[in-house]
């Protein structure tokens, strides 16, 4: 009975402190996968990296259980760095601390590697000093790797002396890796947010940003009363330089002319290239009229500096339409279109000139843009006819040619003469078709004429430099004669005059 009870009472003893270790190391090592997932799942869906490294520098302080972490950021000279997110460190967001090999961070960007340092004090691969003054004792630090060179890196620190394991170094490792990717990410899609909304040859916002930078200024003036003015300007002659010297010594020349732009405007104004020669100027709170006037003065003068080059220097002019905004119901595309109008007057004056829009301005283009739709109605209905002006032989009196003259019988105005019409057909490219109607016309009907007088009757045709710079255009003039008759010669020059 006695050595019974002795029985029940006995226990095994045994040392399990080393099992409660095991149990430690392995919730530790999971709850740092935990944090490298998580943080992974948040870098693939957070459009904005700033919030991305202030949910890393919170998440791997409280995984750590560090006083101080942060993420820095290497700055343009390379030997400083920008704090980009912080926890515990004194410095705020955006200032700049010293960089080099001299520093923690520092070192850990010339090795590429990251560096672990678990007493300061007795530090001999860089300065401690720095961290130790600030009351760190031990810390690390990880790469975040960039494209050509680091971004900057992942650091971690705590002000008591700590020996980090395999698995801390590996978790900052990985997280310093996810920051990585997330830039690299950032980095294209700003690349590409960029090309989309710039110019690729003179690196100036193109159409799209302008007229987005134009519709805010428009909504601001709509809701403080603010001024909005809009400039287009357009080289005159740059043509020729494309044509005699190339369209590489073009590019140069508009590369250095939007530079000059852009040194000649207020940080609040925006330059922007629409294409080609064509730039516009949107300028946001003009004080008024007369200062536009005098910004636009600027700019001409800025053009007409000559602009040197390998093949020597160029001198050209501007041509700049002005348009303020003026009432509530003004868009970005009325804008745009009253500044065209003004450059377009600006141009048939004379070059180097500025235009101010003004209502007059304004019928004229409503003007144009009706008749250039009614033109294109005339050419697919048939309207426009051609009459024919005989050249008299005087010793003979015998008529040896005619002149082929188009008109235009409009079903409303009567009979419209081509100088009305014929600047807007070769300005929207009409100007090829109907040519090539009047070439036709000219052929059948000298032929016609030579069959029924029985001799050699020449046919005048006038044609559109437009169709002469054409290189397929003797092709169809030749074409036309032959349809006409074989035998019949047409001359075509350009004239003068459109008629």
């Amino acid at each position: 009975m006695g050595s019974h009870e002795s029985r029940d009472r006995s226990a095994v003893l045994g040392d399990v402190t080393g099992g409660t270790g095991v149990a430690q190391q392995l919730a530790h090592h999971a709850r740092l996968h935990q944090t490298v997932a998580r943080l992974g799942q948040v870098a693939l869906r957070e459009q904005e990296l700033k919030t991305l490294t202030d949910e890393v520098v919170h998440a791997v302080a409280e995984t750590l259980d560090v006083q101080l972490c942060g993420v820095l950021k290497l700055c343009e000279d390379e030997r400083t760095l920008e704090i980009v997110s912080n926890v515990g460190h004194k410095a705020d967001v955006g200032a700049v601390v010293p960089g080099g090999t001299a520093t923690h961070a520092g070192y850990a960007l010339s090795t590429r590697q990251a560096v672990v340092s678990e007493d300061l004090r007795t530090e001999r691969r860089f300065d401690g000093r720095p961290l130790l003054s600030r009351g760190v004792l031990s810390g690390m630090n990880a790469v975040i790797e960039g494209t050509g060179r680091p971004y900057g890196v992942l650091s971690a620190h705590t002000t008591r002396r700590r020996l980090f394991s395999e698995d801390d170094v590996n978790f900052l490792v990985a997280v310093a890796n996810i920051l990585s990717a997330a830039v690299e990410r950032h980095r294209k899609e700003e690349l590409t947010r960029h090309e989309a909304l710039h110019d690729p040859l003179t690196g100036l916002p193109n159409r799209t940003l302008a007229l987005d930078r134009l519709d805010l200024a428009l909504a601001r003036r709509r809701r403080d009363g603010t001024g909005v003015a809009m400039l287009m300007l357009d080289l005159d002659r740059f043509k020729i330089i494309n044509d005699s010297l190339g369209h590489a010594t073009g590019d140069r020349v508009l590369v250095t002319l939007a530079a000059r732009l852009r040194d000649t405007l207020r940080p609040s104004d925006t330059v922007a290239r629409l294409g080609g020669d064509e730039f516009v100027v949107v300028c946001e709170l003009p004080p008024g009229v007369h200062q536009v006037v005098e910004l636009a003065e600027r700019i001409g003068a800025a053009v007409r500096r000559p602009l040197r080059s390998d093949s020597g220097e160029h001198f050209l002019t501007a041509s700049i339409g002005i348009a303020m905004a003026e009432t509530a119901s003004d868009t970005s595309a009325s804008l745009l279109r009253d500044a065209d109008a003004a450059m377009y007057r600006a141009k048939k004056l004379g070059p180097g000139r500025y235009e101010l829009f003004d209502s007059s301005l304004r019928s004229q283009a409503l003007a144009r843009l009706n008749t250039e739709a009614e033109l294109r109605q005339a050419l697919e209905r048939g309207q426009l006819c051609v009459h024919y002006q005989p050249i008299i032989e005087l010793a003979s009196g015998r008529p040896v040619a005619t002149e082929a003259l188009v008109r235009w019988e409009h079903p409303r105005h009567g009979l419209v003469p081509p100088l009305d019409f014929i600047p807007i057909a070769e300005e929207t490219g009409l100007i090829v078709a109907l040519g090539r109607d009047v070439l036709q016309r000219a052929c059948e009907q000298g032929a016609e004429w030579q069959q029924q007088f029985g001799f050699p009757l020449q046919t005048f045709v006038n044609v559109s430099g437009c169709q002469i710079a054409n290189s397929r255009f003797p092709g169809k003039a030749r074409t036309s004669q032959e349809t006409a008759a074989c035998w019949l010669e047409a001359w075509v020059w350009r004239s003068p005059r459109p008629f």
